[in-house]
């Protein structure tokens, strides 16, 4: 979750645009949340294929 979050930042920092209709984009608390919450998301599904081998 913690690298996630740090590849929300850094997206935000490079990618982030501060107009349009994509509010994840333009605020940085909200891209280090989405990007934890999608680090955290894979890092489950990977824990989950390495019970089932």
């Amino acid at each position: 979750m913690l690298c996630g979050s740090i590849l929300g930042f850094i997206y935000w920092y490079y990618w982030g645009c501060y107009w349009g209709v994509f509010p994840f984009s333009a605020e940085c608390w909200a891209n280090c949340v989405l990007g934890a919450l999608m680090g955290g998301f894979i890092a489950s599904i990977y824990e989950e294929n390495k019970e089932l081998k």
